[in-house]
């Protein structure tokens, strides 16, 4: 067994929780991330009213109003398709959804159609033996021999191998196959559901190592191309091999196009891209999962769902694509909310709506157009992509629960040049003492391996009549554009990727009356924003960072699911064992929530 994983899962966790920022990367960097261009769709989907598919429009806008009244829906983009159709689709501000979006676990089931196409080519098989696969990678004096010979391809599609190497081995080594190979087993492969990204990642490395190429471009021709999707971003290892189970972007409807083909058993157009029978056998419950994910079990990579042969593929925090055959429906989602599986409001308001026994349908036949409702509905649907939205319930702008319901929502119209608080603040410099808060949230550092060096100065100035705010990072240094009532436009850089931001200011005071600069920096093309307030007291500034989803939400929904079924103990008792319970908690409280004080 390789031990050096699980001692650098430690070490990881240890120097973040002691703000260690020169420590915490233990695998190899190299910036991957582009600046996605915003483009139209290529060979975009046809439109057509509800009511020419059976749905009226008057219920299709009580659909958006419920999601946008739920609680931690976290909405960036919806899109409905029904019959192939596009009967509806927002966007909420300041999100786009001509620029592609984080899928986050999305990706497996992308991975999985791949599996497909290899399994029909004849280059892969169900039953493969995984030590067969890297026979010349895996060290056969491993302990594990006797139980690693028995893992299959299959194992890994249903989640199901019960080995301990996983998602922290993204962050402890270069070589993740190596990782996999040397890791024990849990339980014996096939026995029981233990969720692992690391498997997905094997069958990405499996795809390339058959092919002779990664997935993406293996799916270049066979897939992305007839469906008109624009080669997508896929992230890489350390050794060059695609994530597979995480790290794809993709615009919203290239999503619905792959509901849609899913829809449609694997044919497009004139095409049989996808087989039929790896769909149906793909999508249908394999292995029973734990109710805190999902009441209804998993596929190959597929998440079932209830009411006949449906099922989505979803990714952490609000990626969706739901597929309900029998309403010919596809819906899909793009958001930032703290719900990590499906069993969520979001995906629970979608099948209130549209799946299990619900008729939405009229038996499935147009209806008498009705243009009153349908402009009602799609003035509504407007509203959402404005800055003046004021279409959700009531809440202070700046409040935690804003976002969560959907875009930048109840602020004030847009004003021209910026509030007279901004003189008092601008030409001063503050500095602070080595720590670990910076503008990209915690989460996405996680999720790229792109750590901040910690925020050392701050200052505001004036240019061309807009507040800018310049922050240094270590050898970072940023300059953003503030927007009052309209968020300014920015690309933010770190260690050499580039984010697309938007950046909405709004200036308060507080209980003591001391002038407050509150600031909501969303990372458009990821699933997190960053929240930071700047308290001004004379000369000197408190600042308090926050970020939605809050890392703490996801923390929480992570401790739901700790034990036997997840595969996640391990993170559990590795934090136990740096230091009693209760101060880590403190410990990673400071970290989620940073407070920076000048000096």
């Amino acid at each position: 067994m390789n031990f050096r994983f699980p001692i650098r899962s430690i070490e990881v966790i240890g120097h973040l929780l002691n703000q260690q920022t020169d420590k915490i990367n233990k695998i190899t960097y190299t910036p991957q991330k582009p600046l996605f261009d915003v483009q139209p769709v290529n060979m975009p989907l046809p439109r057509q009213t509800p009511e020419q598919t059976g749905i009226s429009s008057s219920y299709m806008e009580e659909f958006f109003r419920a999601l946008c009244h739920e609680n931690d829906s976290g909405l960036h983009g919806v899109l409905v398709l029904r019959q192939g159709s596009v009967i509806a689709e927002a966007s909420y501000a300041p999100y786009c959804n001509d620029i592609p979006h984080i899928t986050h676990s999305l990706s497996k089931s992308i991975t999985a159609l791949a599996v497909g196409l290899a399994i029909d080519e004849g280059r892969l098989s169900l039953d493969d033996k995984i030590i067969d696969i890297f026979s010349d990678e895996y060290n056969f004096l491993n302990l594990n021999i006797l139980r690693m010979k028995d893992l299959t391809v299959e194992h890994l599609l249903t989640m199901s191998s019960g080995v301990q190497f996983n998602e922290m081995g993204a962050v402890t080594v270069d070589d993740w196959i190596k990782g996999y190979l040397d890791a024990a087993l849990a339980f014996e492969p096939g026995s029981r559901f233990q969720y692992n990204s690391m498997n997905t990642f094997m069958l990405s490395a499996a795809i390339e190592k058959r092919c002779g190429c990664p997935v993406s471009v293996y799916l270049k021709d066979r897939l992305f191309e007839p469906l008109g999707i624009r080669f997508p971003y896929w992230e890489k290892s350390p050794f060059e091999i695609e994530k597979g189970g995480w790290g794809l972007s993709l615009c919203i409807e290239d999503m619905a196009k792959i509901g849609q083909l899913l829809l449609q058993k694997g044919r497009w157009q004139d095409r049989q891209l996808i087989p039929a029978e790896w769909i149906e056998l793909a999508t249908s419950q394999h292995i029973e999962t734990p109710d805190e994910m999902s009441r209804y079990g998993y596929g190959y990579h597929f998440w079932i769902c209830p009411g006949p042969d449906a099922f989505c593929c979803n990714g952490m925090l609000g990626q969706n694509i739901i597929v309900l055959p029998a309403t010919e429906m596809v819906i899909v989602t793009t958001g930032g909310c703290s719900q990590l599986f499906p069993e969520g409001t979001l995906v629970n308001t979608v099948l209130r709506y549209f799946g299990g026994e619900t008729d939405t349908s009229e038996n499935m036949h147009a209806l008498p157009a009705d243009p009153s409702a349908h402009n009602h509905l799609i003035r509504y649907l407007n509203t959402l992509q404005s800055n003046d939205f004021l279409g959700v319930p009531g809440g202070l702008p700046f409040s935690d629960q804003r976002l969560y319901r959907g875009g930048w929502t109840g602020h004030t119209p847009s004003v021209s040049g910026i509030p007279p608080q901004a003189l008092q603040i601008i030409r001063h410099s503050w500095q602070f003492e080595t720590n670990i808060a910076g503008i990209m949230p915690l989460c996405i550092q996680c999720m790229h391996n792109n750590y901040t060096q910690g925020i050392s100065n701050i200052r505001f100035d004036i240019r061309d009549g807009r507040l800018l705010s310049i922050i240094q990072e270590g050898d970072n240094l940023t300059e953003m554009l503030i927007g009052f009532g309209t968020p300014a436009e920015n690309i933010f850089s770190q260690n050499g990727e580039d984010y697309r931001t938007a950046v909405l200011g709004r200036f308060t005071h507080d209980e003591d009356n001391h002038l407050v600069l509150k600031l909501e920096i969303a990372f458009t093309e990821t699933s997190s924003c960053r929240i930071i307030k700047c308290f001004f007291d004379g000369d000197r500034i408190r600042i308090i960072l926050d970020e939605l989803p809050h890392m703490q939400d996801i923390v929480n929904e992570l401790e739901k699911i700790l034990g036997p079924n997840t595969g996640m103990e391990f993170l559990s008792d590795s934090m136990k064992g740096i230091s009693d319970l209760e101060y880590t908690q403190y410990r990673m409280k400071k970290i989620f929530r940073p407070v920076l004080t000048s000096g």
